[in-house]
């Protein structure tokens, strides 16, 4: 899995109110889906988290840290896998694959002749 680039973020973003607008109001908007498919773009359809690839209407938008929930760079594109593991939880050790310092092979490794 790659570093992810942002790209700018959706105007739509900019244009909700700065208090009250809750996740479930966020995620009944058109907006979401606007933001659901810059995200997907931005991941070349793939989920920001395991790299799989995304299926039509199965995937979603995440925030990745709850005080910040409707920033663009805190929202992620993810498989029904991942959306299930992170549910309602939040993690501090969580990858977050937006930021500068993250390089897959800091964290992972793969053996071509073994396979693991």
């Amino acid at each position: 899995m790659d570093r992810l680039h942002r790209s700018p973020p959706p105007s739509c973003l900019g244009q909700l109110p700065t208090s009250g607008c809750t996740w479930a109001t966020f995620a009944a908007s058109e907006c979401a889906a606007e933001t659901l498919a810059a995200a997907s773009d931005d991941t070349a359809k793939t989920c920001s988290f395991c790299g799989s690839g995304l299926h039509s209407k199965t995937h979603e938008l995440l925030p990745f840290d709850q005080t910040k929930h409707l920033l663009w760079s805190n929202l992620f594109v993810s498989c029904p896998e991942c959306a299930r593991h992170k549910s309602g939880r939040w993690f501090t050790e969580l990858l977050k694959p937006d930021e500068v310092s993250y390089e897959p092979k800091r964290y992972f490794y793969f053996d071509m002749t073994t396979g693991q």
